[in-house]
């Protein structure tokens, strides 16, 4: 995958321990629940919009952590990589991430790094 380094995954399909499905007239959604050893837990929620217009083209996908108490796997750093055949926009290849809920941050990749060559414009 493009040179990126990669450690051992944190999880497998073993620590999986719900999938709830839930569908209605304004979005439906998958949220994955995994148990990563004593009380650290993974939510993994992917959502589509049921309305029309621009909207009903998006896909969120959220990532809730909860590492438990310490000593945990607080250590440890977390990335999700997307393969979504698009081509990131402009020449320059940007994109927006949302880390904080806050505000979306306008992004650029760095070809020759691996994952830590996106920075903030």
């Amino acid at each position: 995958m493009g040179g990126l380094k990669t450690g051992l995954p944190l999880w497998s399909p073993r620590h999986l321990v719900d999938v709830v499905v839930v569908t209605g007239r304004v979005f439906s959604e998958v949220r994955l629940v995994w148990q990563l050893g004593g009380p650290a837990t993974f939510l993994h929620t992917v959502r589509l919009s049921q309305a029309a217009g621009p909207l009903s083209e998006a896909l969120h996908i959220e990532n809730l952590f909860d590492l438990g108490p310490d000593p945990s796997l607080r250590d440890r750093e977390v990335f999700m990589q997307v393969d979504s055949g698009v081509a990131a926009g402009g020449a320059k290849g940007g994109f927006y991430t949302d880390q904080t809920g806050l505000g979306f941050a306008q992004r650029s990749w760095a070809q020759e790094a691996d994952i830590e060559g996106t920075g903030t414009r």
